[in-house]
């Protein structure tokens, strides 16, 4: 599930910056060319509910690093405009074929970079498996 989030997150932001910004889901380094994005979950929660459907809620970290370099002039601006972007362009994502819409989006501007946070919920039916392999055993014996 977290990896068809981050997919539907890249190609979020492909179609709204386009090709020309990097995207990637691994540690910060600096040979990286710049712009360009760093997707990283921070948390996952799994709530139970009635019956045998739980709330899964994961927290995403899209980390921007500006064009020019976080140390030159007009850096913290780029940010703040890709900032106001990204809380239109993440509100819904694709994942794996259906929408899910991001909730407690937050930008901060630290370590001369723009982290913005946003969390993406889902409700899954938790499937015994030692169930379904009696059903299929039932089956197939007949």
């Amino acid at each position: 599930m977290v990896n068809d989030i981050i997919i539907g997150i890249c190609e979020k932001l492909k179609e709204t910056f386009g090709d020309s910004y990097g995207m990637h889901s691994d540690t910060i380094a600096d040979e990286w060319q710049k712009p360009c994005f760093v997707i990283a979950c921070l948390s996952s929660e799994s709530k139970q509910l009635l019956g045998k459907r739980c709330l899964r809620k994961h927290t995403f970290s899209i980390k921007y690093l500006a064009g020019d370099g976080a140390d030159t002039p007009g850096a913290q601006a780029e940010c703040f405009a890709v900032q106001e972007t990204l809380f239109a362009a993440l509100e819904y994502i694709n994942v794996g074929g259906d929408l899910a819409r991001g909730k407690g989006m937050v930008g901060m501007f630290t370590d001369n970079a723009l982290d913005f946070t946003v969390a993406y919920e889902f409700f899954i039916l938790v499937i015994d498996e030692t169930e379904q392999m009696e059903k299929h055993a039932v089956t197939f014996s007949n």
